[in-house]
Formats: C-alpha cells, sequence, structure tokens
C-alpha cells in the first residue's frame, strides 16, 4: 500500500496540483488531510490525466476538493496539565508591569499547545503530519506542526514555567524520531523527512537534565542522543584541506531532486529556465538551505553583495559552503556528551565524544577562524578561502565556548577582545532594536533589517559569557534593547513576532510568506534574558 509520501512528495501530483494556484501558499495543499487511501487518490489523479492531456483547473480543484480536506484537522488544542499561572519567571521578574507580560507568555503556551488527533494514529497514511506520542507546543501561524530547533528556545521557556513533563514529553517526540528516522527532521511532516535543523536536541536535554536531574532519562535516551549526532557526522561532513592539514567539517547538504513540496511554485520559478541538471542542484541547495533554519539569505550566495539584486535563489550554492554556526553547534554537542557520559559513568565514551570536540575545536581554529578579521567567517569550499561578509552566525563560537585554550585564560581574552572589536568596527550594534542577521538588504528574511530572536540568544549569551567587562556590558545593553523591542510591540496589540525589524523596532518582514505570531521562540528568548537579568526596564 502507497503511503502518505507518494501523494505529498510526488513530483509529478504537485506539479498539477500546485502549478493550480488553488492555494496562496504551497504549504497549505501539502498539509491537508486525504479523505481516502492514497493508492484510491494516485488512482483517481491518474484518470486525471488519462488520454495524456494536461488537467484543466477546474478537473484539479474538482480533485483537490474531492480527495482533500482540512488543513488543521489533525492537531487538537491542548492545555497542558503542568500549566500554572505563576511559574518561577514571573516570580523572578522585577519590574511589575512585566510580570503581566511574563503571566500573558506563560498563558500562550496553551495557545500553543497541541496534541496529535486520533485519527492521525489510526490513519497515518491519510496524513503528512508525523504522528507523535506526546503533546507539544508548536511555533505559531502557518506553521502547524513541531519544528526542530525552535523547540530548544521553546523549551527553555517552558522549562523556566516549571512546565518539566511537558518538555520531557517533546524531548520524547524529538527522540522518537531519531530512533524512527536516523535523525530529528526539520519538523514533524513527511515533506521534511529529509532534511534537519540545527542540531539542538542534545543542548535541549541537556537543559531538562540540568534543571530536573532526570538521569533515568538520560540514561534511557543516551543512546539516540550519539545516534543524532552521528547524523551529522556520516551524512553531513567534508574532508577540508587548509595549509596541508585535513579537517572534518560540517556543511548543510540536502539530497533534494525535486522542488520542496511546501514551496513548490516558489522553487519553480526560482528556477524556471535552467537545465533539468541546474534545476536539481537548486532544490537541494534551497533544502539544503531550510536545514540551515535561514531560509533564505544572501549568506549561501557565491557573492553576497554582488548577488543580492539578481534572482538571488537562482545562484543559491549552500552545500558549497562550511558554516560557522554549524560547526561550532556540533563542537558544542560533543562536549555535552562528553560530560553526559561522564555523568552516567561511561568513561570510554566520555573520552571519546571529548577527543571529538577536541578535533572539532581545531579544524574550527584552522578553517573558520580568520586572524586578520578578528572573527569565524563560513568558508567557501570551491574558493577555498573565508566567506569576509558580516553575518550574526559568526559569533556563535562565542556562545559555545568553542575558542582558545581552557588552560590559558589570555589565549581567550584575546579572542573574546577581537570579536568585540570586530562587532563594533562592522558598527552592527548601533540598531534599536537588536543585531542585525546580516548588513546586506536584500528582501530575504534572513537579512538586514530583520533580527532573529535565537541568534540574538546566542549571541548575549556568547558575550556576558566572556571575560571581557566590555562584553558583559554589551550583552546586557542588546538584552535590554531586545527585551524593549518585544515588549513595546506586546503593549501596542498583545502579539509577539517570529522576527523583528532592527530599523524600527517593529514586526520584520521578507521572505517567502507574511511575518508570523504566535510565537514560540520569541516568547522563550524573552523569558530566557529576563531569566537572566531579572532587573531590566526598570523604569517601566
Amino acid at each position: 500500500m502507497a503511503n502518505t509520501g507518494s501523494i505529498f512528495c510526488n513530483d509529478t501530483l504537485l506539479r498539477v496540483v500546485q502549478n493550480s494556484n488553488l492555494f496562496e501558499d504551497s504549504k497549505t495543499f501539502v498539509d491537508l488531510r486525504l479523505r481516502t487511501t492514497p493508492d484510491e487518490t494516485l488512482k483517481a489523479f491518474a484518470d486525471l490525466n488519462k488520454n495524456g492531456r494536461e488537467p484543466t483547473t477546474d478537473e484539479v480543484h474538482t480533485f483537490v476538493r474531492t480527495y482533500f480536506e482540512g488543513p488543521g484537522t489533525e492537531l487538537i488544542q491542548h492545555t497542558p496539565e503542568d500549566w500554572n499561572p505563576n511559574p518561577y519567571i514571573v516570580g523572578k521578574v522585577v519590574n511589575p508591569d512585566m510580570k503581566i507580560w511574563m503571566a500573558d507568555l506563560n498563558a500562550k503556551w496553551k495557545d500553543l499547545s497541541r496534541k496529535i488527533h486520533k485519527d492521525v494514529h489510526d490513519h497515518p497514511e491519510r496524513h503528512s503530519l508525523i504522528p507523535l506520542p506526546h503533546p507539544f507546543v508548536i511555533p505559531g501561524g502557518r506553521f502547524r506542526e513541531l519544528y526542530y530547533w525552535d523547540s530548544y528556545w521553546v523549551i527553555n521557556g517552558l522549562l523556566l514555567c516549571d512546565m518539566f513533563p511537558t518538555v520531557k514529553g517533546m524531548l520524547s517526540n524529538l527522540l522518537y524520531m531519531v530512533q524512527r528516522f536516523g535523525h530529528v527532521p526539520n519538523g514533524t511532516r513527511v515533506y521534511y523527512i529529509t532534511r534537519s535543523q540545527p542540531p539542538f536536541l542534545i543542548p535541549m536535554v541537556d537543559a531538562y537534565v540540568r534543571r530536573t536531574s532526570d538521569l533515568t532519562f538520560l540514561k534511557d535516551n543516551i543512546h539516540l542522543l550519539e545516534k543524532e549526532y552521528n547524523f551529522w557526522e556520516d551524512n553531513r561532513t567534508i574532508e577540508v584541506i587548509k595549509n596541508g592539514e585535513v579537517y572534518k567539517m560540517a556543511r548543510y547538504n540536502v539530497d533534494q531532486p525535486i522542488p520542496r513540496p511546501e514551496s513548490y511554485r516558489e522553487d519553480v520559478k526560482t528556477t524556471a529556465g535552467l537545465s533539468q541538471e541546474r534545476k536539481r542542484e537548486i532544490f537541494s541547495n534551497l533544502a539544503s538551505a531550510c536545514e540551515s533554519g535561514m531560509d533564505f539569505s544572501t549568506r549561501w550566495l557565491p557573492n553576497p553583495i554582488a548577488d543580492k539584486n539578481t534572482n538571488i535563489l537562482k545562484s543559491i550554492k549552500t552545500n558549497r559552503i562550511i558554516p560557522v554556526e554549524l560547526n561550532a553547534l556540533l563542537y558544542w554537542n560533543a562536549v555535552l556528551l562528553s560530560n553526559m557520559n561522564a555523568m552516567l559513568g561511561l568513561t570510554d565514551q566520555k573520552e571519546m565524544f571529548r577527543k571529538k570536540a577536541e578535533l572539532r575545536q581545531r579544524a574550527i581554529d584552522a578553517v573558520l577562524w580568520n586572524e586578520s578579521r578578528g572573527i569565524w567567517l563560513d568558508y567557501d569550499i570551491d574558493l577555498q578561502t573565508s566567506r569576509d561578509f558580516f553575518f550574526a552566525s559568526n559569533i556563535i563560537p562565542l556562545f559555545v565556548g568553542c575558542y582558545g585554550n581552557e588552560s590559558d585564560m589570555n589565549s581567550k581574552v584575546e579572542v573574546e577582545e577581537k570579536v568585540i572589536k570586530y562587532l563594533k568596527d562592522e558598527k552592527v550594534l548601533d540598531y534599536p532594536g537588536g543585531m542585525p542577521s546580516s548588513k546586506i538588504e536584500s528582501g530575504e528574511q534572513w537579512d538586514f533589517p530583520n533580527a532573529w530572536p535565537p541568534l540574538q540568544q546566542m549571541i548575549i549569551e556568547g558575550l556576558s559569557n566572556t571575560k571581557s567587562s566590555r562584553g558583559q556590558y554589551l550583552a546586557r545593553e542588546l538584552a535590554e534593547q531586545w527585551v524593549k523591542v518585544n515588549w513595546k510591540i506586546w503593549k501596542e496589540n498583545g502579539n509577539m513576532y517570529e522576527k523583528y525589524d532592527v530599523t524600527m523596532g517593529e514586526a520584520g518582514s521578507g521572505g517567502e510568506y507574511d511575518v508570523q505570531t504566535g510565537f514560540g521562540w520569541s516568547n522563550g528568548v524573552v523569558m530566557m534574558l529576563l531569566d537572566k537579568y531579572p532587573d531590566l526596564l526598570l523604569e517601566g
């Protein structure tokens, strides 16, 4: 029997339906429910194409109305049993007005919490949604499912709201997917399975265990955490030669020979006029950019500045770039796995992951650190050189502590001071609404003037962890800017947005879809910053 992937990942069917423009958003169709089996649906579609002619728009619309329904029927609003109106974070914040804000964001967890409808479990072949065993928190807006890297900031927010069983359930969902697919997919849809997102599962489990001391959970799942780590080593690693030395580096690299099902029309438009071979390359690189979580940005172009005014995605080369943050995160993953194995008394595994972290840092130092610029820079595999452009992701090694020598504090301080100088020289600390994702205004959502919550939190945390008083001052200043922007807009309309404009302190824009509200990681980041700096905005 055919499965749901034979429908929602079927290039022929997608081409006919998505190009009929039945839905404004391409994602709507692939989130629908089948009214009957995939086999019957495919037979009806074959009948639609009989005699070798293209079906009319009316015929396509009738086919969709007859064999599909929804979207949104597969998820049920869920009130978590562990939700309470007065959690830890509300008590910690000093400002009375901000206590009200935190209480409202705490209430939003109920609005964003979902559980899988019984029909998805009973008839998984009729849904693109992957059936998960436990309730979870969605980002919000058009994102009607669990997403991988979003969950790191959501989970940290939930932990600050004392929702430990909910967090354990979400982690169990992610681990279930590692067991089933060999890695955590981008999101919980069949069309996301071939790609992942930045690897935050291990840090999520670390945050949960540190807060709850649940070593039984860790012991039961350490093998799956190692499996997730190995996915990146086995499937996303390439050898890079620098100064005669060979280094193993990670990159985003998805095998995707067709347009993304959830953005089908957009990908067809991007690749119009190209050869079939070139189209397949672009489809793969578009999906690889989605795997980065930063879709889209001039960061993934051959020349971010020169290419910004063209049909920029037509030249995208994501899988020919060694990204700073991915390698930094994998270093962090290895450090955490070493620590976790130590907690469980597994000495051999502890030592193995310690060595992996050490090798990863050596590779980052050699390939990504640019001494003349005083910063980490993405590396162009084809040109064998650093890509000297500002992107907020350049700063992530500061967040994970992947620099210097632990036995020589001066070596760490020296790097920290260079990074701070770089930020000042690039003038990316001068905006009222946080640090921009890039300095290039392209119309893509991960470029100027947008700032994104996850990058803000990691940069702030990285600066605050430095031994530099200037770094710690900048961390607090950036935190205050970010909290103010979020608070200002929340006071105006009660909404939290997925991204913000650094120049105006308003909701962000650009990209393939309108700015979304909710919003899971935005709520979590604000809670994390106010947990760190509970006395912010005392002037009210």
